[in-house]
Formats: C-alpha cells, structure tokens, sequence
C-alpha cells in the first residue's frame, strides 16, 4: 500500500487528510476554493440575501405608508389654511379707501347729494366701519351697507310686510351662500323704503324680483360677489 496525501483547503486554513489507496491507483485532485462553496443555511433560518430582502421591501412599505400620511396631512393643512382666509371672523373689512372719496364723517351725517337708486348701490358712505355678514332682522343705514358695497358684498333686501315663509327661504339661502364666500347680507327695509318685495344689490347692480326667486338671488350672487368694486376686500365669486 502507498501512502498519499490529499489536501483540501477550507477557510484559508490548510488541513491535511490521509487516505490509504490501492498500489497504482490513479488519483485526481481537485482544489476547493471555500468561496464557490455556499455552506447549507439550518432549516428553518432565512438566509442573509432573503432577509435583507425582506428588510429592503419592508422599508419600502414604511417609505410608502409614511409618504401616503404625509400627503394628508398636506393636504389636510392646505385646506385649513383657506378656510381660515374665507371664514367671516378672519376677513379684513376695516376700510382700506382706494380712491374712493364720497365718505361721511358718521353714519347719520346728511348726504351732500342724494342715492341714484333705492336701496343705493354706490355714493356716500360712512368711512369709519361696515357691517357684519350675515342674516340681520332689523334695517342697516344705507350709509353703512354701501361701504360694505364697496368692499364686494351683495346685499338682499326685503320688505318689512314680506309673509315670514318667504323672509325665512332668504334667510336660508343667505346662510347656503355664506359658506361658499361670506360676504353676504339679508335685512329687512321699511315698506315705504322699497317699491318691491325683494331687491339684491351689489356695487352699481340691482336685481328686483316681485316674488322669491332662488335661482335668481343665487345667480346674481355668484355673478357680483367681489367683482366690479373699488375696494378688493372680499373674495371673488363662488
């Protein structure tokens, strides 16, 4: 018996192992690079390319969900921030006298030439305030509502006979309105102050109607809200 030695290297390190063939026996030695050997994973453990696999898709999952939350909140934040623009509280409506010069010192002062139009749609005006959006029960100066005129309200007018179902649709449609732009008033007018039972005014424009009309008041409304007046204060149609 001849005595040969095989060597096989792993891990860098060589180790000798002794074989005993047969005499003349032909003998092929292959050399085994420990780097084209992939060592068994134990069963049951993912391997390192499949977890960090998993690792890669589970960060794009997190990376989608964190961008989806991300676009709401934007989202989310843009339209607060226009509410708060448009809300009636927030509006700027302190006179901001562009030109315009047809102002009286108090809303009682004597009009030194008197309306074109009744209820008015432009001329003098109180400078020093106007009035609050909104439904109203009583009558407003018309010293006062052609300064809100001048800012870009529409204005509807009643008549203080009107039968109280119908003074009650206006009131309503005025509130639909405000939440679209809030730069709305309904008021009650003296019945010898109005030869018609509902008026809609805005900055040189009147509607005139002899019974409620809604889709009327509502186009009128969305046509002049903030157009065509002096003072650019409130937002423009609907």
């Amino acid at each position: 018996m001849r005595q040969i030695a095989l060597s096989s290297t792993f891990k860098e390190e060589a180790t000798v192992k002794r074989i005993y063939l047969p005499y003349n026996t032909r003998v092929m030695i292959v050399a085994i690079s420990q780097r084209s050997i992939t060592m068994p994973q134990p069963k049951g453990r993912p391997s390192v390319s499949g977890r960090q696999l998993r690792q890669k898709q589970n960060d794009r999952s997190t990376m989608v969900v964190v961008g989806i939350i991300l676009g709401v909140v934007v989202v989310l934040a843009a339209g607060m921030y226009a509410w708060s623009l448009t809300r009636p509280s927030a509006l700027h409506f302190a006179d901001v006298t562009q030109g315009e010069t047809n102002h009286l010192s108090s809303p009682t002062d004597p009009l030194p030439t008197p309306y074109n139009s009744n209820p008015p749609t432009s001329g003098w005006h109180w400078g020093g305030g106007v009035a609050d959006p909104g439904v109203k029960t009583t009558p407003i100066s018309d010293t006062i509502t052609v300064h809100n005129l001048e800012h870009g309200f529409v204005i509807f007018h009643y008549r203080s006979d009107l039968d109280s179902a119908t003074v009650q649709k206006l009131q309503d449609l005025t509130l639909s309105l405000q939440q679209q732009n809030p730069c709305i008033i309904t008021e009650p007018r003296p019945v010898d102050n109005l030869d018609v039972p509902i008026a809609a005014t805005s900055w040189t424009y009147m509607l005139k109607l002899d019974s409620y009309d809604e889709s009327a008041l509502r186009s009128f409304f969305a046509s002049h809200v903030g157009r065509d007046n002096p003072e650019k204060i409130c937002p423009v149609g609907m």
